[in-house]
């Protein structure tokens, strides 16, 4: 088998760890870990605003790795993969 290979709902596995795609998304844990920073009012701004850059910058300094960041960006901008 090959290093890398999809399972269901094109959800993509390297070398037996788990990639997140669009598909996969499910905005809670994100959400969650935003929250815990202290930082939801002000990332909640920033979407309402359709401010990237400072939902970028929140979404950076509450820890979110930036495969998630680009895909919740991603989603701000009409859900529309690359």
């Amino acid at each position: 088998m090959s290093a890398w290979y999809s399972g269901r709902g094109g959800t993509t596995y390297a070398a037996g760890e788990f990639m997140m795609n669009d598909a996969d998304f499910e905005g809670t844990e994100v959400l969650e870990q935003i929250a815990a920073a202290g930082l939801l009012d002000e990332f909640a701004g920033a979407v309402d605003a359709d401010d990237f850059e400072r939902a970028a910058d929140v979404m950076e300094r509450a820890g979110i790795n930036e495969d998630l960041a680009a895909i919740v960006l991603r989603k701000m901008r009409g859900g529309a993969p690359p």
